[in-house]
């Protein structure tokens, strides 16, 4: 099965199985969650396999494997956290500033600044 990687970092937990490693991948269009073994989660990793990488998952027995496709490496982002979350707390405050009617709570302002801020940091 052909998957492509949709961020750089799974989702790590334990369960009553062990550790795990949740990565969201796209295929054909559509958003999976694939829960890679340890040996595969370490591959990736040690790789710098990236967002928008092209991996081919075939089960083999019991093992999947690994291939590669197409790489995207993991380049830093340009633009970090703190510059995103205070252009989100900012455009928070001028839509409570613009928009009328409204009796805006602290928290209002905080939820509203917090999804701004969860949006952007999923586009890069």
């Amino acid at each position: 099965m052909k998957v492509k990687l949709l961020k750089n970092k799974p989702y790590q937990g334990k369960s009553s199985r062990g550790d795990y490693f949740l990565y969201s991948v796209d295929v054909e269009g559509m958003e999976h969650a694939f829960f890679a073994p340890v040996e595969i989660h370490e591959l990736i990793q040690s790789a710098g396999i990236a967002v928008n990488s092209d991996i081919l998952l075939k089960k083999v027995g019991s093992k999947i494997e690994l291939s590669l496709l197409g790489v995207a490496t993991a380049e830093p982002k340009s633009d970090d956290f703190r510059e995103m979350m205070r252009q989100s707390i900012l455009d928070a405050l001028e839509l409570k500033r613009t928009i009328e009617g409204v009796e805006w709570t602290h928290e209002d302002v905080r939820s509203l600044s917090s999804t701004l801020f969860i949006a952007r940091s999923r586009v890069g």
